[in-house]
């Protein structure tokens, strides 16, 4: 790209900015100029490239991070020669300057391959007529082209725009170098503004934190202080206030009391109280974020977090204009268990009757208690009935799991509410304008739903529904902002059953008694070593000791006596990412004892094989693939550099530049394992853990296995588990909001 006017871009920016597109650790080895032939892959997200590019007579295979080049380009490369097993000798750029088209041939040959409006034909009469000005006439002067040959007053305005397009990308990304941000982080703010980058971004650098996905406020304040903005300035201090508030649901927390918030301003800027006091007021009277009073203290919300909150609260008490069942109730249920062949429990026959006649039912229970029996029946007496029925859960796994034991359709809670794709990302088709059909809504797993999800979902549920939550109270709360499971229970809006009683059948599996255990505040209890049993407790003094131990079990052990694979079947969950039995650690050593391939890619410190067990981390709605599902590398597209991901019955592709989504899942973290079920899992528990050393942290990660759960560690921490009963605080006020909506009814009723 691009001419002379280009290179006047280039050197106002050379002396700050210096070769464009460097990478931070390039390793600058050799000099390589020569003119760009073709391009021969292009990634327009991350600007991975490889182009073929002529040297000293010689056609040689660059790539790299090549943001913008283009057919007919001069550039000069800083890099290296590598020996790539696939491809051969390359040249692997850490950094390039586009330098000109220094022929006649280089402008023709851009112009062609890369300006609309212009093929062949057009390129040479263009060149013909204006020469080595080509470029800066088709910029500065585009009527005179309609003096050449085929070129009309419409086409000529097509090329005008194409070239100033391509004028505004290398703008762009010159002033995004110049400022420090790295060609990945480049191309998405490209990628988010387009032509409007430069723009928003000298207006306020601090809206990337809030508008691009992987930049945090740490990022845009290094781009927003190297243009100048003092570490006291309103604008530094509002965004990162605001900043905190957005991202509370990280940490489950639908607000923050203004107190703790304001505290976190002064601990992180270091800056005097009341600068930060001045952004607060700021930020509440352009209504940014939403203060309001929650049990007799200022609570402060992002906007959206207040509507999901405020809306959730609203949309359940619409549900109260739910259809009793036509006929006896309890005729049904004996129908149903005599077709069944079971005996149902009191509890049970109560949980069915509770579903059947209340709009809004939530059913709690432990593993074993007849949580499946329940909806098995629900199912069965609605369809009876004649009532239209939607299943849902928050994974895809937790999708298939609940129609395998309702004998009926259910998906994901997006798919149901049609999670839209196209133009319009993060928006549901199916809403308050166009309701579901479904006349009841079971959703399983109902402690995973955030605040968001749970909003969305009521919003699509028409007046005259029925719906019942199904869940484990006690597990590990949702990954997203809200308590959501506990506040229903809490709010008084909902008929609750809870089922204690656990089946004959389930007290003869040693997990199912543990879990209970566990949850109640005991022990658990091993099998002797060597004894039938489905729950075993291994004693290890250190993490260090424990890591062979987790290898053995991993790779011998448990497929010799349990005959289950050590890839598909054998999962191991730990409470934390770091140390010697956090995930990343156990994920390197387990892929070298059960997956010792040559690496595909390498993504960070990790390599991804053929074969390797790997995680999506966050959900994926193009792929339609989310959060926590867990898939198998079964193929490498090498010309397209891509990863072929079987997720169940579906295939995923991932370009290489894509893959920052994906992880190991050798090993994974418990909160990651939510939703999941596993044949046999292995939980390491030592005293170094012991920030998450959580009774339902424990008990999560117990009732996660169906065959084999395995505890390996420390009595002591173990105990620290089962003792820590201390729900994690988070801030919501959704059972608030409901429980004085539901007063101010009575009262005014009254």
């Amino acid at each position: 790209m691009r001419g002379t006017i280009f290179q006047r871009t280039l050197r106002a920016v050379s002396a700050r900015a210096g070769p464009l597109f460097q990478n931070q650790d390039a390793n600058q080895t050799e000099t390589l100029r020569g003119e760009v032939r073709r391009v021969v892959f292009a990634n327009a997200a991350s600007g991975f490239a490889v182009v073929r590019m002529i040297t000293g007579g010689e056609e040689v295979t660059v790539v790299g991070v090549l943001a913008g080049l283009d057919p007919g380009m001069n550039i000069e490369c800083q890099g290296r020669w590598v020996e790539d097993k696939n491809y051969g000798r390359q040249f692997r750029a850490d950094a390039v300057q586009p330098l000109s088209h220094q022929s006649l041939e280089g402008v023709r040959r851009f112009l062609s391959a890369n300006v609309d409006g212009v093929g062949d034909k057009n390129a040479e009469r263009l060149v013909a007529a204006f020469g080595m000005d080509t470029l800066d006439i088709i910029i500065n002067e585009p009527s005179r082209l309609t003096g050449v040959e085929g070129i009309s007053d419409r086409k000529a305005k097509i090329i005008h725009e194409s070239l100033m397009e391509q004028q505004g990308v290398l703008r762009v990304m010159t002033f995004l170098m110049s400022h420090g941000a790295t060609p990945g982080l480049a191309h998405r703010i490209y990628s988010r503004y387009r032509e409007q980058t430069v723009n928003k971004i000298r207006e306020d650098p601090y809206v990337l934190a809030f508008d691009v996905f992987g930049v945090g406020f740490k990022t845009a304040d290094r781009i927003a202080r190297s243009m100048g903005i003092d570490e006291k300035h309103p604008r530094r201090i509002r965004a990162f206030m605001h900043f905190q508030l957005e991202t509370a649901g990280d940490e489950g927390h639908v607000y923050l009391p203004v107190s703790v918030w304001i505290e976190r301003g002064i601990q992180e800027l270091q800056v005097e109280p009341g600068l930060i006091e001045a952004a607060v007021e700021s930020l509440r009277r352009e209504s940014h974020v939403v203060i309001e009073k929650i049990r007799g203290e200022e609570a402060a919300y992002a906007r959206s977090l207040h509507r999901a909150e405020t809306g959730a609260c609203a949309e359940l008490l619409k549900l109260r204009g739910a259809e009793r069942i036509q006929g006896d109730l309890d005729a049904a249920i004996n129908s149903y268990a005599e077709d069944a062949h079971i005996e149902l429990t009191t509890l049970q026959r109560e949980a069915l009757r509770e579903a059947l006649t209340h709009p809004i039912t939530v059913i709690t229970g432990g593993p074993g208690t007849g949580k499946t029996t329940i909806m098995r029946g629900i199912v069965r007496i609605l369809k009876h009935n004649k009532t239209d029925i939607a299943l849902a859960a928050p994974t895809g796994r937790a999708a298939r799991r609940l129609a395998e034991s309702a004998g009926h359709e259910a998906m994901t809670i997006h798919r149901l509410l049609e999670y839209n794709t196209g133009d319009s990302p993060g928006l549901f088709g199916r809403n308050a304008g166009s309701p579901l059909s479904c006349g009841a809504l079971i959703v399983d797993e109902a402690s995973m739903i955030d605040i968001q999800l749970l909003y969305a979902l009521l919003s699509a549920l028409p007046a005259n529904a029925r719906v019942v939550f199904v869940g484990d109270v006690d597990q590990l709360p949702s990954v997203g902002a809200g308590n959501v499971l506990r506040d229903l229970i809490a709010s008084g809006a909902a008929s609750v059953v809870r089922l204690r009683e656990i089946f004959r059948q389930a007290r003869s599996s040693d997990i199912v008694v543990n879990a209970h255990r566990v949850n109640s505040g005991e022990p658990p209890v091993s099998a002797p070593p060597g004894g039938e049993s489905d729950f075993f407790i291994v004693p290890r003094n250190s993490p260090e000791e424990a890591v062979p131990a987790i290898l053995q079990m991993v790779r011998e052990r448990i497929p010799k006596r349990f005959g289950l694979d050590p890839v598909e079947d054998v999962q191991v969950l730990v409470p934390m990412h770091r140390g010697a039995v956090g995930a990343e650690n156990l994920n390197r050593v387990l892929q070298a004892e059960l997956n010792p391939g040559d690496p595909l890619l390498k993504r960070g410190e990790f390599e991804f094989r053929l074969g390797d067990k790997v995680m999506q981390i966050r959900n994926d709605y193009d792929r339609e693939v989310f959060n926590g599902d867990v898939g198998r590398i079964v193929g490498w597209d090498a010309p397209k550099k891509e990863i072929i991901v079987r997720f169940g019955d579906r295939e995923s592709r991932y370009h290489k530049d894509d893959t920052g989504n994906l992880m190991l899942a050798y090993a994974i973290t418990v909160h990651k394992s939510q939703g999941s079920e596993y044949p046999a899992v292995i939980t390491p528990l030592f005293t170094q853990h012991y920030m998450m050393l959580q009774r339902n942290l424990l008990y999560t990660a117990i009732t996660r296995g169906k065959k084999l759960v395995v505890l390996i560690g420390q009595e002591k921490a173990i105990g620290m588990a089962v003792r820590n009963n201390a729900v994690r605080e988070r801030y919501s006020a959704l059972a608030d909001r409901i429980r004085g909506a539901l007063r101010d009814n009575r009262d005014g009723e009254a």
